[in-house]
C-alpha cells in the first residue's frame, strides 16, 4: 500500500519556482532541509495513525527526510533503520581540504551549510540503527560520533540487463576510461597526474562526464587525456565498449555504483578504498591509496604490460557485477535491525 503525497509536493515546486529562488549553494540547501522538514513531517502524521507493534514492525527511511518520523517512533518502540548516503561532514572536509591542494581548479567553492550537517546528526541520534552502503562511509559516521554498534554496513544492490558482453584481448594502445562527474572529491587531479607519467607508454585517456572544474584545470592534462563532455544514457554502453580499463580515483563516495556499471560491461576497475568494496584487488581489478598519482599509473602500466590478465579480470568483472543483486540487498536489510523483521 501506498500513501503520496504528490499534490503537496507539486506545490511546494510550484511555489519555489515562483519566488525564482537563487541557485547558489545555500539556497539549493535550504530547498533540501525544507523539503525534508515538510516530507518528515507528512510521514509522521501519516504513521502517526498507523497501529504498529513493537518488535514486528521497522521504518526503513533515508536521511535529510527522516528526522520527524524517526522521533515519532522512537517514542513507540518502534525499530528504526536510517540509511545514510554519504559520509558527511568527513567528505565535505576532504573537498576543501583538495581545494586548497588544488587552487584554481574549482574555484573557492561554497561550504554546505551547517545546518544540513545538524539535521542528519538529529537523526542518527533518532535512529536505532545507521546503514551505510560501505566501510568507508562507517569509518567517517564513527568519526562524527556515531556508536559503531549502531551502525551496519549494506552495499548498494545494481541488477545488469543481460550477460556481460564477451571481451577480447586487445593489442596496440591501452583505453582507459573514467565515466561521471569531474570533480576534484572523484580524483581528477590524481588521474592527471598518474596520465602524464603515462606518456612514454601507448595508453589513452578519455574523460567523460559533465566538467565541474575549470577550463584551466582541463588545459592541465596531458596529450594523452581528452574529455569529451556529458554522455548520453543510450550511450554510455558504446563507451563502455571502447574501453579496456575503468578507473575510479575517487576521495569519497557513499558506494560509488559507477564501478557496477563498468565491471557489467566487462571492463576491469581501479578504485581507491575510499568508496564502496566492490574490486577484490588482482582479481577484477586494482585497489589503489587515494591521492596516489604514482600507484594509479603503475597500475595501469602493469595491466598495459599483461594484456592476458587484463582479459582474465575482464571476465571477473563481468561476474562480479551480478553479485549485488536485490536479494542480497534485502538480506542485509533484514541482518540490519534487532528484530530483522520489516513490515513497514
Amino acid at each position: 500500500m501506498v500513501t503520496s503525497f504528490t499534490v503537496v509536493t507539486l506545490a511546494d515546486r510550484l511555489r519555489a519556482a515562483l519566488q525564482r529562488r537563487g541557485g547558489d549553494l545555500a539556497a539549493v540547501y535550504a530547498r533540501f532541509l525544507s523539503d525534508g522538514a515538510s516530507f518528515g513531517a507528512r510521514v509522521a502524521r501519516a504513521l502517526a495513525a498507523l497501529p504498529l507493534v513493537p518488535g514486528q514492525d521497522a521504518l526503513f527511511t533515508y536521511n535529510t527526510g527522516a528526522l520527524e518520523p524517526l522521533l515519532e517512533l522512537s517514542g513507540r518502540g518502534i525499530d528504526t533503520l536510517l540509511s545514510q548516503i554519504d559520509p558527511g561532514r568527513v567528505e565535505e572536509a576532504l573537498v576543501e581540504e583538495e581545494r586548497a591542494r588544488w587552487p584554481g581548479w574549482e574555484g573557492a567553492g561554497e561550504r554546505v551549510p551547517a545546518a544540513y550537517f545538524e539535521r542528519m546528526e538529529r537523526e542518527w541520534s533518532a535512529a536505532s540503527r545507521v546503514l551505510v552502503n560501505s566501510e568507508w562511509s562507517r569509518r567517517a559516521l564513527i568519526e562524527q560520533g556515531v556508536a559503531p554498534a549502531k551502525l551496519v554496513v549494506v552495499p548498494l544492490a545494481y541488477e545488469p540487463a543481460g550477460a556481460p558482453p564477451t571481451r577480447r584481448i586487445r593489442r596496440g594502445r591501452l583505453r582507459v576510461l573514467w565515466l561521471g562527474l569531474v570533480c576534484l572529491r572523484k580524483g581528477i587531479p590524481y588521474l592527471l597526474e598518474a596520465a602524464r607519467r603515462l606518456t612514454d607508454r601507448p595508453v589513452e585517456f578519455t574523460i567523460a562526464g559533465p566538467l565541474h572544474v575549470t577550463a584551466a584545470a582541463v588545459a592541465h592534462a596531458p596529450p594523452n587525456v581528452r574529455f569529451v563532455g556529458r554522455i548520453p544514457r543510450d550511450q554510455t554502453a558504446r563507451v563502455y565498449a571502447e574501453a579496456d580499463l575503468f578507473v575510479f580515483p575517487t576521495l569519497s563516495d557513499g558506494f560509488g555504483i559507477t564501478q557496477l556499471e563498468a565491471m557489467a560491461q566487462g571492463l576491469p576497475v581501479i578504485s581507491t578504498p575510499h568508496c564502496g568494496e566492490v574490486v577484490t584487488d588482482g582479481v577484477d581489478g586494482r585497489v589503489v591509496a587515494a591521492r596516489a598519482p604514482e600507484a594509479l599509473a603503475a597500475a595501469i602500466a602493469a595491466l598495459d604490460e599483461d594484456r592476458p590478465l587484463l582479459a582474465a579480470m575482464s571476465a571477473a568483472a563481468g561476474a562480479k557485477a551480478r553479485t549485488f543483486g536485490l536479494e542480497r540487498f534485502a538480506r542485509g536489510l533484514e541482518r540490519a535491525l534487532p528484530e530483522g523483521d520489516f513490515a513497514a
